[in-house]
């Protein structure tokens, strides 16, 4: 157990308001001659807080031209504490400024001060301790050392007590600097008892109420070259230092890490120029309200404390560890999920923000590297060409899951934790485990493009039948849940009906294919069966293909209610469809369907009505507003050389009335004559009946394309967007080209 003494290093983050006051002039000459002083009002001693470009903090006041490092505010923003050195005849002293009546006091030296050298301070969370480095004798009447070692004083008051010798066990003959404690009383610091010019960061555990004998951090944190001055967050999970290894900007720079579920540290990366420099960054801390990172950089030709917004440090950290997240999913290697489907036979490739992981693979790809710590697990640095989004990709001979990881949910909103994450890689995995076993389970989402007009009457019995269906899988007795399931099928028969053959096949192929993964998802998820299922407003052909993923998630929570053995079923035929199964287990139960009353109707039938007048009219607005995009246009007539379609997103369509389609998101599509890829920029294509592409209107491109007319080739990167096609005709004008393939 910990001893109590440690309560006082708990690092706790406390929120404070950052509120903008007024800085008045201040003219300093030398540290200890201040003229025409005017106090600082406000917190942050009055500061403009900075934005995501690092500025120099209270200049003339803190930053003052000699040599100021290692801020620190207590967590309570009253007293700000850093060091100062290189004022002529004096060693480095720590410094404090007070809040005292909304006005910060003149900085002066610290109580203990004396002709010792005192640097690299450190606050606890309740302010009541300090520990700093000195080289101050450790008993009376030695001479000075010749090394830094660790301190501690505590507070009496507005005093300081006279320090006393801190974590013995952890020092060195060396010099040790930058101390910092943890939650868990860990001592990390810097030392350069490899040898002088070297320093390393090294981690003394507390236990059983002492320190041990400290041990340098592994790689990729400590190097061949110098790593120094390490902020080490409460929990220990993100590590903020300096170093001098390559691929920097000047001298040292800083850099930022997390910490793994299996304890490993992911490769430190570097925030870029707007906090480093050509010079050198070093003295890292955080705010206590973990709003901005203060440092210590040499870019003004003098050492002064900078700060700057810490939102950076999100976008340097992965989402999600992804050991963590792939141990979830590799816990879901049984039947208890599907017969015979193992998770852990299955190839991943995961972006976690930071790099790409293969998972589950037997060989190592081009370009992978061996991560040390996990056999059979291979690290590409950055995100891997393959890895667009949560899908199934062909890596060589081996379809592999792909997963982008995200904090949370694009269309919900919903916030990922990383059992969802692992949820997600499940489904894509269940995509290939099917695809393997039943290659007939393709549905056709092409067919989406065609899709017939949407009516009022379709639109109603699409809504009725899933609101029947909704109450089904949310029910427990057998005869309510089989009462609403022949309420719902006998309006999907009504529904299917009306149309076309071809289009009444592809809802019963979606609920096999994505509707079952949605369903493995779910589970492994350990969700309601009612989440994310309003993902759209049901209007074709984006509400047909959300209708796919949802009922057949239903229909398979129900046949877990009321048809034992059901997936052994369905694995065994190609030509068996859920509700088929969903059809035989309820016809055999001896209950009555249930039937919708009249008021539920009615409100149904009015909502689908207006909905669909509303629908219509932002439709018409949105292929407005479209038509007035500002910036380049292209048009493309590919009648005579079509081409096949090879990528877009079924729930960011609309069909036009002209039939043509309006995609939000992406579309992409090539042949001979070559490819585009439409990202992040709406576009409005048009087929034949074959599917294939005729016509593509691309608006709001931030410029034209190159042409090369010997080549007869029209080439475009704008952004995610890029195409390159061969032409047989292109005409401009003005800001629009025409082309034709």
């Amino acid at each position: 157990m910990k001893s109590n003494k440690f309560l006082n290093f708990l690092l706790i983050l406390s929120a404070m308001l950052v509120v903008s006051m007024t800085l008045s002039s201040i003219t300093l000459s030398g540290q200890d001659q201040q003229t025409n002083f005017t106090a600082l009002r406000g917190l942050y001693l009055g500061q403009t807080p900075p934005g995501n470009q690092s500025k120099v903090f209270a200049p003339g006041f803190v930053s003052t031209g000699f040599g100021e490092l290692n801020s620190v505010f207590t967590n309570d923003g009253k007293e700000f504490y850093f060091s100062r050195r290189g004022v002529p005849g004096q060693q480095s002293k720590i410094m404090v400024t007070r809040m005292e009546n909304d006005s910060w006091t003149k900085p002066e030296p610290i109580d203990f001060s004396s002709s010792y050298s005192d640097i690299d301070l450190f606050i606890t969370p309740d302010g009541q301790s300090m520990i700093f480095c000195s080289n101050r004798p450790h008993k009376k009447g030695d001479g000075v050392k010749t090394d830094h070692d660790f301190w501690i004083s505590k507070r009496e008051g507005k005093k300081w007590t006279e320090p006393q010798l801190f974590a013995k066990e952890a020092l060195s003959e060396s010099e040790d600097f930058f101390p910092i404690v943890t939650n868990s009383g860990n001592l990390y610091f810097n030392s350069q008892r490899g040898g002088r010019g070297t320093n390393d960061i090294y981690c003394s555990k507390f236990i059983d109420g002492k320190y041990s004998a400290a041990e340098k951090l592994p790689e990729p944190i400590n190097t061949q070259y110098r790593e120094f001055d390490a902020f080490v967050n409460p929990d220990e999970k993100m590590i903020v230092f300096s170093s001098e290894r390559p691929g920097g900007f000047g001298g040292s720079d800083i850099y930022v890490s997390s910490k793994r579920t299996d304890g490993s540290w992911s490769e430190p990366r570097n925030p870029g120029n707007d906090i480093n420099s050509a010079q050198s960054e070093y003295g890292a801390t955080i705010s206590p309200d973990g709003k901005y990172l203060l440092y210590t950089s040499g870019k003004n030709g003098s050492e002064d404390i900078f700060w700057v917004s810490a939102e950076f440090i999100e976008t340097l950290r992965p989402v999600e560890d992804v050991f963590k997240v792939m141990k979830i999913v590799d816990d879901q290697d049984n039947n208890s999920l599907w017969p015979n489907f193992r998770t852990s036979e299955i190839p991943v490739l995961v972006f976690d923000s930071i790099n790409t992981w293969l998972f589950h693979s037997k060989v190592m790809p081009e370009g992978f590297s061996e991560v040390r710590e996990h056999p059979k697990v291979y690290r590409f640095s950055g995100q891997h060409p393959l890895v667009r989004g949560n899908a199934i990709s062909r890596m060589g001979d081996t379809w592999v899951a792909t997963s982008v990881f995200s904090s949370y949910a694009r269309r919900t909103g919903e916030k990922y934790s990383a059992k969802d994450l692992a949820g997600i890689i499940i489904h894509e995995q269940f995509h290939i485990y099917s695809r393997s076993k039943h290659p007939r389970w393709v549905p056709n989402d092409g067919l989406l493009l065609l899709y017939p007009a949407e009516t009022q009457d379709a639109l109603f019995l699409r809504r009725i039948e899933k609101e029947a269906f909704k109450r089904a899988v949310t029910s427990e007795k057998p005869e309510d849940i089989c009462g609403w399931v022949k309420e719902g099928l006998k309006y999907r028969d009504q529904r299917m009906s009306s149309l076309p053959p071809v289009f009444r096949l592809y809802e019963p192929e979606l609920q096999r294919t994505e509707g079952l993964s949605d369903y493995i998802e779910k589970i492994a998820r350990g969700l309601d069966p009612l989440n994310a299922s309003e993902i759209t407003n049901g209007i074709a052909p984006a509400g047909v293909r959300d209708l796919g993923y949802v009922e057949g998630r239903w229909i398979a929570m129900i046949l877990d209610k009321v048809k034992s053995g059901w997936k052994t079923i369905l694995e065994t035929s190609d030509t068996l469809y859920l509700e088929d199964i969903l059809k035989n287990a309820v016809s055999d139960l001896p209950f009555e369907s249930k039937s919708l009353v009249g008021i539920d109707i009615d409100k149904i039938k009015t909502e689908a009505n207006s909905d669909l007048l509303h629908w219509r009219e932002k439709q018409k607005k949105e292929v407005e507003q479209f038509d007035r995009l500002p910036g380049f246009r292209v048009e493309i007539n590919a009648s005579s050389k079509p081409l096949n379609i090879w990528i877009f997103e079924p729930l960011e369509i609309e069909i036009l009335e002209d039939r043509r389609v309006y995609h939000r998101l992406i579309f992409s599509a090539g042949n001979e004559a070559g490819s585009l890829r439409i990202r992040d920029l709406p576009c409005i294509t048009g087929f034949d009946n074959s599917l294939r592409v005729t016509s593509i209107q691309i608006h709001g491109l931030s410029k034209g394309p190159g042409i090369n007319e010997k080549e007869k080739t029209v080439k475009l990167t704008d952004g995610s967007s890029t195409l390159d096609l061969k032409y047989s005709r292109i005409t401009v004008v003005g800001s629009l080209y025409e082309i034709e393939l």
